[in-house]
């Protein structure tokens, strides 16, 4: 996006000399925000959803600061969420979610946003917002807030597991490992904790063709495109293991199927979910391992084969490819800045100030129904 590159920039930049303050049109940010509603609400952060004019439906990831390290971490998940949006931009995946906007505010910028233009309907928080909008002022000094764009995500696994099972076709599949495999093997970043609640997708009405280096293809259909949520928790600063068992464990893939949770994958996506965890597969380079799934996958699914001269000749579809030339995929990692040594621990940051005695009291008739 166009918000990215100058992001990405500014951070790498700021990494080496000066610091980073409050982003300064923090009191227009929320302006071209209308029809929002609360997702869910924690005791540090909150999403909203909000249809804009200029990027549609969008989700705000809000997240209240008392701390500087927390902030950093927010910086460091834009960061992330604008590096793999170069996987899209070059034809690789588009399956991680977009990172559209990032403020870093005072948290009193937040306040009004929240009581006035967001509907309070099904926000489930002890005490109601006004006590919570209390506490964050009296103790957070700053908030930051993520735009990202909108994507359909499965309620709690917990709720009613039988409604998931089978959730985890053999094309999520596909595109789960081969995302996990192409972010570490292009932006050396490890994808981390995931959960069923973090695979989330969009309806697509177009197919997507993956291509190996060795020119294995598959073409998946028009329907659920897998688009992974909370970058917030991905590894950064270079982890490129060299072996596939400490990529898919770093993301906790094998964990996200354990035990009851089997259930989760149809019976072809099962056979492959098995293939992955042997231990002949793990010892195999990245590369070579997602060629063995390829393969696998094509045995199991021969009406999704196809080839790159096919492919070429098709309409109505999206193609990605994973690169294996290091140095094509070094050029790509640094397409806006070099941030593979990127440490969001040490970002220069200026100080947040102590956040004042609350002594306001929420405008009268202001609160959203």
């Amino acid at each position: 996006t166009s918000f990215c590159e100058p992001f990405v920039r500014r951070l790498g930049n700021r990494g080496r000399s000066g610091s980073v303050g409050f982003s300064s049109d923090c009191e227009n940010a929320f302006a071209h925000h209308e029809q929002c509603r609360f997702l869910g609400a924690g005791h540090f952060g909150m999403g909203v959803l909000c249809n804009t004019s200029t990027m549609g439906q969008v989700v705000l990831k809000l997240r209240f600061h008392i701390s500087i390290s927390t902030v950093r971490n927010s910086f460091k998940e834009a960061l992330v969420g604008c590096q793999t949006s170069l996987l899209a931009r070059h034809h690789i995946a588009d399956t991680f979610l977009s990172t559209l906007g990032f403020q870093w505010c005072p948290t009193a910028t937040v306040a009004p946003f929240l009581r006035t233009r967001v509907r309070r309907k099904n926000l489930n928080l002890t005490g109601g917002l006004e006590n919570y909008l209390r506490r964050q002022a009296q103790r957070a000094a700053s908030a930051t807030m993520i735009t990202l764009s909108a994507v359909i995500v499965p309620e709690d696994l917990g709720q009613d597991p039988a409604q998931f099972v089978g959730f985890v076709t053999a094309p999520l599949l596909l595109e789960l490992l081969y995302s996990v495999l192409v972010l570490n093997l292009v932006l050396e970043y490890s994808v981390e904790d995931l959960r069923l609640h973090h695979l989330g997708w969009r309806a697509v009405g177009f197919s997507r063709a993956y291509t190996t280096p060795r020119g294995r293809t598959v073409v998946l259909p028009p329907g659920k495109l897998l688009k992974l949520i909370d970058l917030g928790s991905y590894r950064v600063r270079r982890w490129n293991h060299t072996d596939t068992h400490s990529v898919l464990s770093t993301a906790f893939f094998f964990t996200l199927f354990k035990r009851d949770r089997i259930r989760q994958l149809d019976d072809t996506a099962l056979k492959l979910f098995q293939f992955t965890s042997q231990e002949t597969v793990g010892r195999m380079p990245p590369l070579q391992a997602l060629e063995a799934f390829f393969e696998l996958f094509l045995q199991l699914s021969p009406g999704l084969a196809s080839t790159v001269s096919k492919v070429r000749a098709m309409t109505n579809v999206r193609w990605y490819r994973a690169v294996g030339d290091p140095r094509r995929r070094t050029e790509i990692a640094t397409t806006f800045s070099d941030v593979r040594d990127f440490d969001w621990k040490t970002l220069p940051l200026t100080r947040v100030p102590r956040p004042s005695p609350v002594t306001d009291k929420a405008p009268q008739g202001g609160a959203a129904p």
